[in-house]
Formats: structure tokens, C-alpha cells, sequence
């Protein structure tokens, strides 16, 4: 069984990341070659949900989330101003 499909699976994964993460989608590919000529997997699918499980779960191809912002209130705000009567 060749194993071209995880290579074009890799290439498409890795398309609009940074490089770090595509050193570690490489890194992955070969770990994940390995494992299928040892034959590890039953399935090509199988062999493809596990790379992008993997892949999904490194931290280098994460993307950040947004900065949360604060809500800021101005000084003179009616909420921060004491009733006087």
C-alpha cells in the first residue's frame, strides 16, 4: 500500500499555517509513515484520522485566540456617579 495519501493529506494541513508548524506536520508524517509500514493501521483512513487527530492536537498549529477585551467605561459615566439628593 503506498502511502502518497498521507502526503497530500500533510501538503493540504499544512497549506496557510506558519512554518513552525509545518516542521511539526512533517515531523508527524514521518512518525506516522512509520507506523503504517510496521502496519499499525488497518485502514488508510484510519491511517488519515490519526495524522489529523495529531496534527489537531499539536500546539505549534494552533491558532491563537483572540485577546479578550475589556470594557471600559468613561469617568463620567452615570453608572460610577453617586446620587445626590
Amino acid at each position: 500500500m503506498g502511502l502518497e495519501y498521507l502526503d497530500q493529506l500533510a501538503l493540504k494541513l499544512g497549506t496557510d499555517k506558519s512554518a513552525d508548524c509545518r516542521r511539526a506536520i512533517g515531523k508527524i508524517l514521518e512518525a506516522t509513515k512509520a507506523e503504517c509500514v510496521l502496519g499499525v493501521f488497518q485502514s488508510e483512513y484510519e491511517a488519515k484520522e490519526t495524522l489529523m487527530d495529531r496534527v489537531s492536537h499539536e500546539i505549534r498549529c494552533r491558532t491563537p485566540k483572540p485577546a479578550l477585551r475589556r470594557k471600559v467605561r468613561k469617568r463620567g459615566s452615570t453608572k460610577y456617579r453617586s446620587s445626590k439628593r
